[in-house]
């Protein structure tokens, strides 16, 4: 799917089309406005797969919210930079490409620096393939970006296990165990009267019986973490946590939270990533995570029974910010307190504190 974003200054640009009101479009007159865009999207745009020439297989358009008084922003344009429409050509397929070429054509001037800069508008857009996301710039004398799938581009994130590490039986305890049992096999035969035909069967049992009998009921007991494997193991539920917003669907980030976190911390914490990610008090920008650093971890609390384990953590978390004509990254250091619980599925995060939270601005892109 290519999903582009106009105000109504750029559609005029492109695709003028009569109104009542030059600031302003009504909505008995969007029908009219969408005809003309889509007419210029089909001219100017042009997309290939695997080197042929695709046309999309349904196009959708819709007026995006917008809020009259952010046009003092824009003395130039007024409300027309505020008004927005979303243009949307789907593009099915019936398997991964390997090779995707997009040309884009429309390079209007760029209004907002009319009278001190005479140049033409430059488009910077969100790639994503699979897992692979870049930031793409299209410019007039550079109008086209070829992506070219990555090994793996497509395939389905793998879903971690929260295995329980179990304490398998040792030798000594399956000896005693089926010495114990053939024993008691002996005993049985002699007081029934049997011969030694009738010890083969008893036997055997007590054989198989004795070797598997210690290790039946022993899931419920991980071993003890010690302090260094403790500290790992949460790092790499913390790291699960990000990973599960690779996932589109939000029932398969559920199931990866799942073997992260104990259920009654996965919708919270998939609420608090995903707004941290969303970041609507900045108009819907879209936050990716790029590479998260460990910088401190330290074991501070053990509960008696040693099922509990209180963490103290700091770590960094770099990524880049994407929203309305704007890019930059960004860098947050966070300090909280974790407790990781013994659970069925075994050891998941369970509880949650942030101590501080320090977000550093990185320099911005164009």
């Amino acid at each position: 799917e290519i999903a582009t974003i106009v105000n109504l200054a750029f559609a005029d640009e492109i695709a003028p089309v009569p109104r009542r009101q030059e600031d302003f479009a009504a909505s008995d007159e969007l029908a009219a406005i969408r005809r003309a865009l889509e007419a210029a999207f089909a001219r100017e745009l042009r997309l290939s797969i695997d080197d042929r020439p695709r046309e999309p297989d349904r196009r959708d358009f819709e007026e995006l919210p917008w809020e009259p008084d952010d046009a003092e922003y824009f003395p130039r344009m007024g409300l027309r930079a505020v008004q927005k429409f979303r243009l949307g050509a789907v593009y099915r397929l019936e398997e991964p490409p390997r090779r995707v070429g997009l040309v884009w054509g429309l390079y209007p001037p760029d209004l907002a620096l009319a009278g001190l800069v005479d140049q033409k508008i430059a488009i910077k857009a969100e790639w994503s393939a699979g897992r692979d996301l870049a930031i793409v710039d299209l410019s007039e004398d550079e109008p086209e970006y070829i992506w070219h799938a990555p090994p793996g581009a497509f395939e389905r994130p793998s879903i971690r296990t929260a295995e329980t590490p179990v304490a398998g039986a040792t030798w000594t305890q399956r000896l005693v165990s089926v010495l114990v049992l053939v024993l008691i096999a002996l005993l049985v035969v002699l007081a029934g009267g049997r011969g030694r035909a009738g010890l083969v069967a008893p036997v055997a049992a007590a054989l198989v019986v004795g070797l598997l009998l210690p290790s039946l009921g022993t899931s419920s007991g991980p071993v003890e973490l010690d302090d260094d494997e403790a500290g790992a193991l949460f790092l790499d539920r913390l790291r699960g946590i990000y990973e599960a917003f690779s996932f589109s669907d939000e029932s398969d980030i559920y199931d990866a939270l799942a073997t992260c976190v104990s259920d009654r911390m996965i919708e919270p914490v998939y609420d608090e990533v995903y707004e941290s990610l969303l970041m609507r008090e900045q108009g819907g920008a879209v936050g990716r995570v790029r590479e998260l650093s460990p910088i401190t971890t330290e074991v501070v609390e053990r509960s008696e029974d040693g099922a509990e384990i209180g963490i103290e953590a700091r770590w960094q978390v770099d990524g880049e910010v994407y929203h309305w004509g704007h890019t930059h990254g960004r860098r947050n250091v966070y300090h909280a307190r974790y407790g990781l619980a013994r659970t069925p599925r075994g050891w998941l995060i369970d509880s949650s504190r942030t101590l501080s939270q320090e977000r550093i601005e990185l320099e911005d892109g164009p």
